[in-house]
C-alpha cells in the first residue's frame, strides 16, 4: 500500500497548495458569482494536478486490432477486411504498398459499406491512423475507390453505438505510390471503446468502396516499467521484454527474432517468475503480450500462465483467467515482423506489480520467454465522471444555500 499512500499524500499536497492560492479568491471576492467561478477553477486545477501527476508515465501507442468485420468483401483477388490489420502491404517504414491483392480490403459492390474494428479490450482512444485504399494497376491508380465521407462509431459492447465527434472526414484520398505513409486523425476528445466502426458514405469517384489499413491510438500505454526475472539465461534479461528493444515498423508493433539480445529467456520451473514494475499504482485494463520469436525456437514461448498483481511488491492477488483459471497466449511465428501479439483483459484491477508465473510453455521443457510486453491504463468508468461533474454541479449551490442562511 505505500504506493498506493505516496500518491494519495502527493495529490494532497499538490491539491493543498491549489488551495491555498484559490483561497484567497474568496477571501478577495465576496460576490456569489465570483466564489462560483473559484469553485469551478478548483476543480479544473485539481483535474490539471491530475493531468500533470500522469505526464511521462502515460504515453500514447498505436494498437492493432484483434479482429474486424466488414458489410461485404469483393469475392476475387483476396481483398478481404483482415488485409486493413495484419501488415500485408505495410513496410518497416509505415508505407503502404499499391498490390490490391491481399493487402486491402474492398467492398462486393457500390460506392457505400462499413468495416468494424475489435480491439480485444476498452481502451482509451484519441483517434486513429489510416491508409486509404492505395491501389495501383500497370500505370492505371484506383485511389478513388478509397473512403471519403464516414461517420465513425465507438463501442464498448459492440451493440449499442455513439458517434465519435473528431477531425477525421473527409479522408484524404491515397497516393498511389509505394510510398504512402497514410494520414493521422484525432476525436474531439478521448473516447472509451473496444469496437470502432467506420461507416463509409461515399468514395473518392470510385465504383468500389475500400481501405489498405487502419491502427487506433491510445494515450494509455504505460511508460517507464521495469522487468526483473527470477531465471535468466546467458544474460537475456527480463528488462528486454520492457524496453522496445527488437521492436519495429509502424508503432514499433512488429517484433523480430533476434533472441540473443532483444528478448528474455529463462529456465522452465515451477518458481519461474517475471516482475513488472509500473513505478506506481495504475488501473489497469490490459497487457499486450509479443510471445518468443526466436526462429525454430517459438516453442519456448508461453503457453499458459498465472497473472498475479500487488500493490506493494509483497502480497499477491492471482487474477482468475478464462482458461480454466489461467491465462493463455498464442505462439509466435518465429518469423521477421511478428505483430499479432495477445491482448489480454486484466479488467481494471489496480496494482503496481505485476507477476507472470506458473507457465506452461509451447513444448520447450528446458526453457521459457517472451519478446516484448505493454501495459494499458484502464479507462475511467462513467459512474466516476458523472460523480465528478455532479459534485461540480451540486457543491456551488450547497454553498449558496449555506450563505443565504447566514
Amino acid at each position: 500500500m505505500n504506493g498506493l499512500r505516496s500518491s494519495i499524500r502527493q495529490s494532497m499536497a499538490a491539491g493543498s497548495v491549489l488551495l491555498d492560492k484559490v483561497t484567497t479568491i474568496f477571501v478577495l471576492r465576496e460576490s456569489v458569482a465570483m466564489r462560483y467561478l473559484s469553485f469551478i477553477l478548483i476543480v479544473v486545477a485539481m483535474a490539471s494536478v491530475r493531468a500533470t501527476a500522469e505526464a511521462g508515465v502515460l504515453i500514447s501507442d498505436f494498437v492493432r486490432p484483434v479482429s474486424v468485420s466488414a458489410s461485404s468483401e469483393y469475392p476475387y483477388s483476396d481483398r478481404k477486411a483482415v488485409n486493413t490489420i495484419n501488415g500485408s502491404g505495410l513496410n518497416a517504414s509505415g508505407q503502404h504498398g499499391t498490390t490490391g491483392t491481399g493487402e486491402m480490403w474492398m467492398n462486393s459492390s457500390g460506392t457505400t459499406g462499413w468495416i468494424e474494428y475489435d480491439l480485444g479490450t476498452p481502451l482509451l482512444l484519441s483517434g486513429f491512423h489510416l491508409w486509404n485504399f492505395n491501389m495501383l494497376v500497370g500505370v492505371t491508380p484506383y485511389t478513388d475507390r478509397g473512403i471519403k465521407d464516414a461517420e465513425v462509431l465507438t463501442s464498448l459492447d459492440g451493440v449499442n453505438w455513439s458517434s465519435a465527434a473528431g477531425s477525421y472526414s473527409p479522408f484524404m484520398e491515397a497516393t498511389g505510390l509505394p510510398t504512402y505513409a497514410g494520414e493521422d486523425y484525432s476525436f474531439a476528445h478521448p473516447t472509451p471503446a473496444r469496437y470502432v466502426k467506420i461507416d463509409g458514405q461515399n468514395t473518392h469517384g470510385g465504383d468500389y468502396l475500400g481501405l489498405s489499413e487502419t491502427r487506433f491510438t491510445t494515450p494509455n500505454r504505460i511508460s517507464d516499467i521495469t522487468a526483473t526475472a527470477s531465471s535468466v539465461y546467458s544474460g537475456r534479461v527480463g528488462q528486454r521484454a520492457v524496453d522496445d528493444s527488437g521492436m519495429t515498423g509502424f508503432g514499433l508493433e512488429r517484433a523480430d527474432t533476434d533472441f540473443f539480445s532483444t528478448m528474455w529467456m529463462g529456465y522452465t520451473g515451477t518458481d519461474t517468475t517475471i516482475t513488472f514494475d509500473l513505478q506506481d499504482v495504475h488501473p489497469l485494463q490490459a497487457v499486450r503480450v509479443w510471445n518468443f520469436n526466436g526462429a525454430g525456437l517459438t516453442d519456448r514461448g508461453i503457453e499458459t500462465l498465472d497473472i498475479a498483481v500487488s500493490l506493494d511488491g509483497s502480497s499477491y492477488q492471482t487474477l482468475a483467467g478464462p482458461s480454466s483459471g489461467h491465462f493463455s497466449l498464442s505462439e509466435a511465428p518465429g518469423a521477421l515482423e511478428y505483430l499479432t501479439a495477445d491482448m489480454v483483459d486484466l479488467g481494471g484491477v489496480f496494482a503496481r506489480y505485476v507477476r507472470f508465473t506458473g507457465f506452461t510453455t509451447h513444448g520447450d521443457p528446458t526453457y521459457v520467454g517472451l519478446s516484448e510486453v505493454r501495459f494499458y491504463e484502464a479507462v475511467p468508468e462513467p459512474s466516476t465522471l458523472v460523480m465528478l461533474l455532479g459534485l461540480a454541479a451540486t457543491a456551488p449551490l450547497a454553498y449558496i444555500r449555506r450563505r443565504r442562511k447566514k
